[in-house]
């Protein structure tokens, strides 16, 4: 509800009444203790009460009126006019917790817009094209935007918006993309003009390159191509409108080969948040052979053979059971995924055979065994026996090596980013999102890495996932924070996120992001801070920070 006689509040509740449905102009001579007409007077209040007795809010603001007078005008029109018997105090206090001054907020969900009528949310079946990052590619172009409705076909001078949405598409809408990035190659830039909006794609009905005379009018509306870029093409596309560019991390490069070993990340990350973790946390490569405390027929430890991390682990199918903690009736579902795993090539089967010539033991895949096999190191031929294998004495057990890009990653800690994945997308009703994404400045200097990029329900999140619950100490805390902040101004984001595996973040690493995003000059509406603990246990929280109070509240 704006209050107030100046153009300003008007054009106030004008804007709110067309975008929400739910203005209200209100002026200094129809407040309640105002006017002396009765209809006004009952229409202002039920007005407020109608949508106070529906558990909604009502917001006054003014753009003209001190503030004496709006908090007056606010106290008349907390004032119910009807209650239950009995519930005099609670509707009192309903009135007075939902109706408040201050300052209106401009939601981008449910906006309302006008459309055409029997024209509004039409389907059609449109042949695409997917890249490997995800990009989606019209193959032919749109419908004509032809306007039926028979007061409107008959002119020649209207033109109007269209919008369109790929159904597959999940793209981050607005933002100051500029909309002709989003035609694809050898498309002409000078068919229509369009925009990226928060409603998603929207161009101009009318063509603006060359028509000729005598064009049939349904020939003279655009009808473009688009492509929806993936989340990491349109993170780099948007650095590249300030000189920069975003680019897969080191880490990120390990998780695109692990998302084409598991064909897709949802896969991936689910396969990681499920009783398969700390099977496959086992075959982390460590720098002490103790830290792999196998029994005999759980696997066996062999040398890397350079590097910091000098061993790594081989399971049998008993060790992955011991691991995984699967009782009698989950048998058959880790056989299940191992088999799965085996034959996405994630997992491998084969035997640990030692050499007859330097005695050095090396695990041989299935299809590379024989019955005569050369060794890994010396090459020296080795016939199948049962020296060979050592353990049992009758026949060997198989063994299961891990990919060598997944031993890297989970060497690395990159199993939190995906327990942080599929958290957030079991708590979406939309949800895509990119591994490890790098901020590339002018002079190729790496200037800030988000661990996970997400857009949640619309919403886009850069996230930093650690494994301890701190974001370190120091200048080195001042530094990470900053470029938590640099990033989500780059890419206009929503929430900027930092997750744990810990039990709660370090209040120091709290404090220091909220003052980070406190006192930065935004160019954009500051984002949210959100904190996400107890990654990868039963119990994880997921809390809003106030930035100018440092309270925290559950996420919504």
């Amino acid at each position: 509800m704006s209050v107030g006689d100046a153009a300003d509040d008007f054009a106030l509740a004008y804007a709110y009444q067309r975008l929400y449905g739910s203005g209200i102009w209100l002026p200094t001579t129809w407040l309640p203790k105002n006017t002396a007409d009765s209809l006004v007077h009952l229409a202002i209040r039920m007005a407020i009460s109608d949508r106070v007795l529906k558990g909604e809010s009502v917001t006054v603001t003014t753009t003209s009126v001190d503030d004496f007078a709006l908090d007056t005008s606010v106290a008349d029109l907390r004032q119910p006019d009807v209650w239950l018997e009995g519930e005099e105090e609670r509707t009192v206090r309903q009135y007075e917790e939902q109706v408040t001054r201050g300052v209106v907020e401009w939601p981008v969900d449910s906006v309302q817009f006008l459309a055409v009528a029997d024209q509004f949310n039409q389907d059609y079946a449109i042949p695409i094209a997917r890249s490997d990052t995800d990009d989606i590619e019209m193959v032919v172009p749109c419908p004509p935007p032809v306007i039926n409705h028979r007061a409107l076909v008959a002119c020649t001078t209207l033109h109007w918006q269209v919008d369109i949405e790929l159904i597959e598409a999940i793209m981050p809408r607005g933002r100051g993309l500029d909309g002709h990035v989003l035609l694809p190659e050898g498309e002409d830039p000078y068919l229509t003009w369009i925009r990226s909006g928060r409603d998603g794609i929207t161009y101009e009905s009318e063509r603006y390159n060359f028509i000729a005379a005598g064009t049939p009018p349904v020939s003279r509306l655009a009808r473009p191509r688009f492509r929806v870029p993936g989340l990491a093409t349109w993170a780099d596309l948007r650095a590249r409108q300030d000189g920069r560019r975003m680019a897969f991390s080191a880490a990120g490069r390990r998780v695109e080969v692990m998302r084409h070993l598991w064909q897709n990340r949802n896969a991936l990350a689910a396969q990681f948040a499920g009783p398969m973790l700390p099977v496959l946390r086992t075959y982390r490569p460590t720098s002490k052979k103790a830290d792999l405390n196998f029994e005999e027929t759980d696997g066996v430890i062999l040398p890397t053979g350079a590097g910091e991390n000098l061993w790594e682990g081989y399971l049998t199918f008993s060790g992955i059971l011991r691991y995984g903690k699967a009782e009698d009736k989950q048998v058959t579902a880790f056989r299940s995924q191992v088999d799965e795993m085996l034959a996405l090539g994630i997992l491998r089967r084969g035997l640990i055979i030692g050499c007859a010539q330097c005695g050095k033991p090396a695990f041989v895949p299935i299809d590379d065994l024989g019955q005569v096999n050369r060794c890994p190191r010396c090459s020296a031929p080795s016939n199948l026996s049962q020296p060979r294998w050592k353990k049992p004495e009758t026949e060997p057990y198989w063994y299961y090596d891990l990919h060598p890009t997944v031993r890297e990653h989970l060497s690395q800690d990159g199993d939190i980013p995906l327990l942080l994945s599929h958290y957030l997308r079991t708590r979406s009703r939309s949800y895509t999102d990119v591994a490890e994404l790098e901020l590339i400045g002018p002079d190729a200097v790496p200037l800030a890495e988000a661990d996970l990029l997400a857009v949640s329900d619309g919403q886009l999140v850069t996230a930093e996932a650690k494994r301890p619950g701190s974001l370190g100490d120091g200048r080195r805390l001042l530094q990470t924070v900053a470029k938590r902040a640099l990033l989500a101004e780059q890419l206009n984001a929503d929430q900027i996120l930092i997750a744990t595996a810990a039990s709660a973040w370090e209040q120091a690493s709290i404090d220091a992001l909220c003052k980070e995003v406190r006192n930065r000059p935004w160019s954009i509406p500051a984002p949210r801070v959100r904190l996400v603990c107890g990654l990868g246990t039963e119990e994880v929280i997921d809390l809003h920070v106030n930035t100018e109070t440092g309270e925290a509240s559950p996420w919504p």
